[in-house]
């Protein structure tokens, strides 16, 4: 199966998922941990394309 076939079929495989289950319930532990993960991302100044991309290469060496 190409690539192309298997998004196709994984994309309508989770449209079925969705439909047949609406909500799923989060736990408070995992709702407090998303925001806190969400908190850290909204303080994050990121990485630039150049810093990234520096240390990519630098790791394969």
């Amino acid at each position: 199966m190409q690539i192309e076939e298997q998004l196709d079929a994984l994309s309508s495989i989770w449209d079925q998922i969705a439909l047949k289950n609406p909500a799923i319930e989060v736990s408070q532990d995992d709702k407090q941990l998303l925001d806190e993960r969400f908190a850290n991302e909204q303080n994050s100044t990121g990485t630039s394309w150049t810093e990234l991309k520096k240390r990519i290469l630098n790791s394969k060496k």
